[in-house]
């Protein structure tokens, strides 16, 4: 547990200890005020007292855990690269999309999952122009974006531990038809305890570029996802 973490753990056990002493005082100001003896009074206030210790340290014990699950659950962090190269077919296209993973926290990190699609942005299908108007195009997590292919690794296709500054490169293919233009690969990362939360990359290409050209057109953006 870090220093900000004990201190906080402490401020509120404090805090606690605080509300048992006014407890205590109210018990005995109305035990007093009723007319009880002192050996009842004294009674009364120890079994109070007692309960209100348990009571602290079961929250104290609570606060600990929760503080240590957060500060674990937030050393996770991996570092996602994402680059896609495009091969002409007689038919369509070939994209390779190579993913180079990097452990940037400070625990070993398990994957076990690569969910990936190919979004289509070009040509403006009917399906595209409803997803351009929904405000929801400009989010990062969770953009109606028709996918034109998709697939998702886990168990013995996709699955590894890394090590702190350790990297892992991983890669998969696509296969889309020669009258798409444009499109976004969307690669979700993600592992236990929670598959829905994890890492995503993304990388635009311009096939009409490749076409034209025979040179590569890309962006790239990473970032963490909920979804």
């Amino acid at each position: 547990m870090t220093a900000k973490g004990e201190g906080l753990t402490l401020a509120r056990t404090a805090i606690v200890g605080v509300l048992i002493a006014i407890a205590a005082v109210l018990l005995l100001t109305w035990c007093v005020i009723h007319g009880y003896s002192i050996d009842e009074q004294a009674k009364a206030v120890g079994i109070t007292k007692d309960i209100l210790t348990i009571v602290a340290l079961a929250l104290g014990a609570f606060w600990s855990l929760r503080i240590y699950v957060k500060q674990r659950n937030d050393a996770f962090a991996i570092d996602v690269k994402q680059s896609v190269v495009v091969v002409r077919l007689p038919q369509g296209w070939l994209l390779k999309v190579n993913a180079t993973i990097r452990n940037v926290g400070k625990t070993r990190v398990e994957l076990t999952l690569w969910r990936y699609r190919a979004d289509l942005l070009l040509p403006l299908t009917p399906e595209v122009e409803k997803a351009i108007a929904t405000a929801a195009a400009f989010s990062e997590s969770s953009a109606p974006w028709p996918a034109i292919a998709e697939a998702t690794l886990t168990d013995e296709d996709f699955g590894f531990y890394i090590e702190p500054s350790a990297t892992q490169a991983e890669s998969a293919n696509i296969i889309l038809p020669g009258w798409v233009e444009s499109v976004q690969i969307y690669s979700f990362f993600s592992g236990p305890p929670d598959l829905t939360r994890g890492w995503w990359a993304r990388t635009f290409i311009d096939l009409r570029k490749e076409l034209a050209h025979g040179d590569s057109d890309t962006l790239a953006v990473q970032g963490q996802d909920t979804h």
